[in-house]
Formats: structure tokens, sequence, C-alpha cells
């Protein structure tokens, strides 16, 4: 028999104000252009903040921790072998 797990603390927090949550609903994604992933928004947030301001200011965790990515190792400079 199955049963369902006891609800633990939630494992991640809203993107606007950081309080504890873990229900993706609204379909709030990151407001950086390259990168759209899904965000955490809390139900106050998503209730109180316009849709055009909640669009514009959520960002995902690497996002707000300035995360670059592959954008930031920077690209080595490549000479031609000389003829053997």
């Amino acid at each position: 028999e199955q049963r369902p797990l006891k609800r633990q603390a939630p494992l991640g927090s809203c993107a606007l104000c950081g309080i504890p949550c873990d229900l993706y609903r609204g379909r709030v994604v990151c407001a950086v252009a390259t990168c759209k992933v899904p965000v955490l928004a809390c139900q106050p947030c998503r209730t109180k903040t316009p849709a055009d301001v909640l669009a514009a200011t959520a960002k995902c965790r690497l996002c707000r921790d300035n995360f670059a990515g592959s954008k930031r190792v920077e690209k080595p400079e490549l000479v031609k072998a000389a003829p053997v």
C-alpha cells in the first residue's frame, strides 16, 4: 500500500519576497530574456503584484545570483599549427 509522505517544509522560496513556498502556479517565469525558467511565486505575491510587474521582476535563483554559466568562460585563442 502506498501512503503519501508527510508534508515537509517547502524546498523553495518565492522569487519576489523570499518566503518558503513550493508550488508552481500562475506560469511565472524568470524575467531574464535568455533564461525564462519557471520560478516560484507565493500566493500573496501573485495576487497583489500586477502581471506585468511580476513578469518583469521575478528572477530564478541563478539569475538573481548573476550566474552566467557558459557565458562566463573565456574562449581560448586558437593558433594555427605549423605545417609538418
